[in-house]
């Protein structure tokens, strides 16, 4: 399923108002053990295409996700940086091919509830660009549980974002192993993001 979304640039002094209102965060270590007061999100975040808003613009992108009833934010880089990266375009140049991307496996701790992603930001020098249109790409946490919710990958072309999310599980689930053996298929469940809306 493909979305569009619209672009929109702001100045330094919204950049520093919204980021201050959202937590940026990690993923969890390799130690990490599940409890019965949150659950780890799982989620994969690619990028194609995104030079298309101008080569070298040293844009760095990421997701916005809340809790829908206490209004909570959390950040997410999209991309990654250095050994961040899980996924690395097979050429340097910048491809309109979708299938050739560069991105992260996301596996943070949440605690349990019911989400959305509600905005996708782009950071550069003194210019910042956000998703005009509203959205809300739900999903729901379940605790002591690895909560598998999808691959959502963005292409990015001038002043729009097209998205779509996908079922993932079979790379996304075997490379999280790799990364935490510890971890089993008893403890994974499937809560798929859901496109709620977009205006």
């Amino acid at each position: 399923m493909f979305k569009l979304i619209k672009l929109t640039f702001s100045g330094a002094l919204a950049v520093v108002f919204i980021a201050a209102c959202s937590y940026s965060v990690k993923n969890v270590p390799a130690s990490y053990k599940l409890n019965d007061k949150a659950g780890l999100a799982v989620v994969s975040l690619t990028v194609s295409d995104e030079c298309a808003q101008g080569k070298g613009h040293g844009y760095a992108y990421f997701t916005e996700i809340r809790e829908i009833n206490t209004r909570k934010a959390y950040s997410i880089a999209m991309q990654g940086f250095g050994s961040e990266r899980d996924w690395e375009r097979e050429e340097k140049d910048c491809s309109t091919d979708r299938g050739n991307y560069y991105g992260r496996l996301v596996a943070i701790e949440l605690p349990a509830g019911a989400y959305e992603i509600y905005q996708i930001e782009g950071i550069a020098e003194h210019r910042k660009t956000y998703s005009k249109n509203k959205i809300s790409v739900t999903f729901m946490i379940e605790p002591e549980n690895i909560n598998y919710i999808g691959n959502m990958h963005y292409h990015i072309s001038k002043k729009k974002i097209i998205y779509d999310v996908e079922n993932m599980s079979d790379r996304d689930m075997d490379y999280f192993y790799k990364k935490y053996p510890k971890f089993n298929e008893q403890d994974f469940v499937t809560n798929l993001l859901n496109v709620e809306k977009i205006d």
